[in-house]
């Protein structure tokens, strides 16, 4: 029996070699499945774990204790109750005890709370010693500033709730190495009450009786169990350590359940998305498997037919039949295991050391499931073939089959799309039969397409050869004479479309992650800077890149109402990366230079003021003027006073170079209420120069008043500038003193995306500052969307900002945006600029982090899904037509015999397969068309809901265009392959 099939695979070696293709291909998508899955999922969780800062990977374990007469035991058992009941592979814990007491210096009493921690020096700078033994105490350095103490110095420590004290030693004072960490992460050893803690050693809590102490247990959760290697879960430790120590009056912190239940999430979604892709692919496999066994069986139907002449019983028959598909779909089986491997750990990357092994071993055990599925498949189709008499076997033109069967399994197919479409539209895109309604309506259309097609080209052809073109009308015959064309057909149209649509989701998403990295950013670098204020920002800036090409200062401020990113926009254009929904690029520098605005006044460079200035009333006033240095951004100050009546004074100044020079940034009036002066004139001396002259102290659009109380009242007078603190009548609790210089214009103009703050309905339009300050805003544009705020916040200029008196430091973030002529040198040279660089983020960085989240993945999972889809489409292809090709040789053989010439025949043989892969090609770009519509079909779209900009095409001509040509190319081979050797054979 062996070297029957042996045999036979050598004159069949063509079908043999194409079944074992397919059955390689089914084997290779089985294989990939676990580990695209794990792997996908593990690259998933890592990415979303490493975007958590340390200490949000912090885990804190607290209970009251009494330390007792030995801290030591007791900081001891605490730990063992807590790592025995809370297990965490590969964390190292950190203990600890913290009481709270008051600190004694002379008449001052303050609470602190007094502590011991694990491995403290390793974690903190300490100027003098770290304590070592018992009466020995490390101050932050802060605390000692404050309460006036240094290292050596004698500090008294009273418990609480008791009259015992300590008198300790300051061995040395500490600043936290990196306040980030997850060492700092407990809130206990964080400052709670007047000061920062004080730390001890273990025997400073040594004593007699109760008292109330903390014992804590922190660790820090290595990266592996967040993401869940090795099938981890953390969350039912958790909760099962909480209820064990909960009776022992422990509190255990959960901070991370938020992070597990994400992580947990992500998983799932990338599970369910990538086997569902590779599902359908397998079961397209088992399909082109039995379809394939189904074209080849006429070719075995004489070698059945002879061995029943002979007697054999069904089984012998079975075996001799079935064992020319054993041997090569094992072979392929055993193929296709390490090539799955290998394209799902390109595909997906590697897995953890720990899933290596179960990964493995799952694939292997999905190859032989497969396997075994495509040989009951295989069986069913030659347990039909077997039931067949002789007689039947021996025909050579088929029995005309009862068409019932294929219609019943076509109409489940079509209601199974009915349904899912229905689904997508009802709410529930994303649940039950709603994942395959675009695969199912790739199908529907398919099978649409296949019964039209028999009728069409037996109209087409019947016409043809009634009207003496024989080439196309014998060449349409073919497609309803071939028993398996339309299934072939079928099959063709559903990997096409699944080709587009994987393509097409692909291509979108990169363009949706590449489009948000960019909103989100602004420019293709950004770094985040440490620097004193926004004029030494924006001077290091200019002065690193004075050209403007590539380097553009930025000042985000997330806590303001409406949020404001400030920035240099002259230099908008050449660095950011703009966008039409921004509005047009230079509306705000065209209306920040075109707004009336008086020329700036000259700097101040030398190292004395002259003020002339009269004071109108009885009661002395003194007049303070405010300078900015142009390049550090430090205020200085020039204190004019006391001004009596007409006078000249002069005022020291410094820190104001010619090289740098200071602008007059505000005037203060100080003095009694109502008081009143005139400023007739500002001068410098060393050099001499005129700052302010009778012209530029009479414009009045020079100069505006603060707005956060009684404003000071300023007119022009007397070739002067006539400044009076208001008489207060609306009872506010200070009178102004404040006036800004401004040299900038006024109002600001602004582009504002979103609604109105809720306070430009009751006033004027307004940037309000932390200080109650109001700069007034005009509104140049409203876009739908601006860089880095969204939808709503506020753009304005930075250096008419800070000239309009908008300077607050407090909670804002100072960054600086590099274009893409920016060189590999930039850092470096902001650095030498005098900015400290503290962070970096890129457009390129930041996508690749999106390309981790769940939607990405499964879509790129997916795109190997239609690759493999359109693999085993062409290896049904080669094998329906090799089938085909004897009964088509003589079919031609006995036209030529009646007149064909064998040009004409030549072109028959290859017109037919060309026609049905045009047919296919045509059939799954509308099939993958109509998915887009009819179901609602989208880009993959991110887990967090992001959605400020329109989403791309699902299906672009670029991923249409070039899935159609991988088509053409991989089915035009296996056409050739094909059709080729029946071609020469014509010739």
């Amino acid at each position: 029996m062996l070297a029957l099939i042996l045999a036979a695979l050598r004159v069949r070696a063509a079908q043999a070699i194409t079944l074992m293709a397919l059955t390689a291909l089914a084997a290779t998508t089985a294989a990939a499945l676990p580990w695209a899955v794990t792997g996908s999922a593990g690259r998933t969780a890592a990415a979303h774990v490493a975007e958590v800062p340390p200490a949000g990977k912090a885990l804190s374990v607290s209970g009251p204790r009494g330390a007792g007469s030995d801290p030591e035991a007791a900081v001891r058992e605490f730990a063992a109750l807590v790592g025995e009941r809370l297990p965490i592979s590969g964390a190292t814990p950190v203990r600890g005890l913290v009481e709270n007491m008051s600190v004694v210096v002379g008449n001052d009493v303050r609470n602190a709370p007094v502590a011991y921690r694990d491995r403290f020096c390793e974690n903190v700078r300490v100027t003098g010693a770290c304590p070592a033994a018992a009466g020995e105490v490390a101050i932050s350095a802060a605390n000692a500033r404050a309460i006036g103490v240094a290292p050596g110095a004698r500090l008294t420590l009273a418990r609480t709730g008791g009259d015992e004290t300590l008198e300790v030693r300051v061995a040395g004072t500490y600043q936290l190495s990196d306040p980030r960490d997850a060492y700092w992460s407990n809130a206990y050893y964080r400052a709670t009450t007047d000061l920062d803690p004080i730390f001890g050693t273990s025997a400073l809590f040594a004593g007699s009786g109760p008292r109330p102490a903390t014992l804590t247990y922190d660790v820090t959760v290595p990266d592996a169990v967040l993401r869940g290697d090795g099938g981890a879960d953390l969350r039912p430790v958790l909760a099962a350590a909480a209820g064990r120590l909960g009776g022992a009056e422990v509190t255990v912190g959960q901070p991370l359940g938020a992070l597990l239940t994400d992580v947990a999430q992500d998983r799932a979604a990338v599970r369910s998305g990538i086997a569902f892709a590779l599902a359908q692919v397998l079961l397209l496999a088992l399909f082109t498997i039995a379809l394939a066994a189904y074209a080849t069986s006429r070719s075995r139907r004489a070698d059945a037919a002879l061995h029943k002449l002979r007697g054999s019983g069904t089984l012998a028959t079975l075996r001799l039949t079935f064992g020319q598909h054993l041997v090569p779909m094992a072979a392929g089986a055993l193929a296709g295991l390490p090539v799955g491997l290998l394209l799902a750990r390109l595909a997906a990357g590697p897995v953890s050391a720990a899933d290596t092994g179960p990964v493995v071993r799952l694939a292997a055990l999905a190859v032989a499931a497969v396997l075994l599925a495509a040989l009951l498949a295989v069986a069913a189709v030659e347990a039909v073939l077997l039931r067949s008499p002789v007689s039947t076997l021996l025909r050579h033109v088929p029995l005309r089959r009862r068409a019932w069967p294929a219609t019943v399994l076509d109409t489940a197919l079509l209601a199974a799309a009915v349904a899912a479409i229905y689904q997508t539209r009802s709410g529930a895109p994303r649940a039950g039969i709603a994942v395959a309604a675009p695969t199912m309506t790739a199908v529907a259309v398919a099978l649409l397409l296949a019964r039209a097609l028999a009728p069409l080209a037996e109209w087409s052809g019947g016409a043809a050869v009634r009207s003496g073109r024989l080439r196309w009308g014998l060449s349409a015959l073919q497609l309803t004479r071939r028993p398996g064309y339309q299934r072939l057909f079928a099959f063709l149209v559903v990997a096409v479309a699944m080709g587009v649509t994987g393509a097409g989701a692909w291509v979108a998403g990169r363009e949706e992650r590449l489009a948000r990295a960019r909103v989100e950013l602004g420019a293709d670098q950004v770094l985040t800077v440490r620097v004193a204020n926004r004029t030494a920002l924006l001077s290091a800036v200019r002065r690193a890149d004075p050209a403007g090409r590539w380097a553009m200062a930025a000042v985000v401020d997330p806590t303001a109402h409406p949020p404001v990113l400030a920035v240099d926009t002259a230099r908008l254009a050449a660095v950011s990366r703009w966008r039409p929904e921004y509005g047009p690029v230079a509306r705000l520098p065209a209306a920040t230079t075109t707004t009336g605005a008086p020329a700036p006044l000259p700097l101040i460079t030398g190292t004395r003021l002259t003020l002339r200035a009269v004071n109108r009333g009885r009661a002395p006033l003194t007049l303070t003027a405010t300078l900015r240095n142009e390049i550090t951004g430090r205020l200085r100050t020039a204190r004019f006073g006391p001004i009596s009546g007409a006078t000249t004074i002069t005022a020291h100044v410094d820190g104001c170079t010619p090289d740098a020079g200071c602008r007059l940034a505000r005037w203060q009036l100080l003095g009694a209420p109502h008081g009143e002066v005139t400023v007739r004139g500002l001068a410098q001396a060393d050099p001499p120069a005129v700052i302010l002259d009778r012209d530029r102290l009479a414009d009045i659009g020079r100069w505006r008043s603060t707005s956060n109380g009684a404003a000071v009242d300023i007119r022009a007078r007397d070739g002067g500038l006539s400044l009076a603190m208001d008489a207060n009548p609306r009872g506010f609790a200070t009178p102004g003193r404040d006036v800004m210089a401004v040299d900038g214009p006024t109002p600001l103009p602004v582009v504002l995306a979103g609604a109105p703050p809720q306070q430009w309905r009751l006033d004027d339009a307004a940037v309000f500052l932390p200080d109650g300050e109001r700069v007034p805003v005009t509104v140049a544009g409203t876009p739908a969307l601006l860089p880095v705020l969204g939808r709503q916040g506020m753009l304005i200029d930075l250096d008419a900002a800070r000239r309009a008196g908008i300077d607050d430091e407090s909670g804002v973030a100072y960054q600086v945006w590099l274009g893409p002529d920016a060189p590999p040198t930039a850092a470096a040279t902001l650095t030498a600029a005098g900015l400290s660089v503290t962070a970096e983020r890129t457009v390129a960085r930041r996508t690749s982090l999106l390309a981790a989240q769940p939607p990405a993945v499964v879509s790129r999972v997916s795109l190997l899904a239609a690759g493999l889809a359109l693999l085993i489409a062409a290896t049904v292809m080669a094998i329906t037509f090799a089938a085909d090709r004897q009964p088509t040789r003589d079919q031609l053989e006995a036209l030529r015999t009646q007149g064909l010439s064998r040009p004409g025949a030549t072109a028959v043989a290859w017109a037919g397969p060309v026609a049905l892969l045009a047919a296919g090609l045509l059939g799954g770009l509308l099939a993958a068309a109509l998915a887009a519509p009819v179901t609602g079909l989208a880009t993959p779209g991110f887990p967090d809901g992001w959605a400020l900009l329109a989403a791309p095409a699902p299906i672009g001509p670029t991923a249409a265009t070039v899935t159609l040509l991988a088509a053409l190319a991989l089915f035009g081979l296996a056409g050739w392959v094909s059709i080729r050797p029946l071609a020469r054979g014509l010739r």
